[in-house]
């Protein structure tokens, strides 16, 4: 099984070269605010790319700059 570990990308999501894995575990911190109200735009295109990455498995942990998750 392959698998890449990836966190702290701050937007910077699209600028990565998505390798050939089994599991794709994000570490939090997708976006650059912390703040909920400016997070939630940051984090949506994020989400939109993660989604769609052909990775059979994905799994998404929450950072401190994650708030638009609660």
């Amino acid at each position: 099984m392959k698998i890449w570990f990836i966190s702290d990308t701050h937007n910077r999501h699209r600028e990565l070269t998505v390798p050939n894995v089994d599991l794709v575990i994000h570490c939090g911190d997708e976006s650059t605010h912390g703040n909920a109200w400016m997070n939630e735009p940051e984090a949506r295109p994020f989400f939109e790319w993660y989604s769609e990455l052909d990775v059979a498995t994905k799994v998404f942990v929450p950072g401190n700059h994650s708030t638009a998750m609660e």
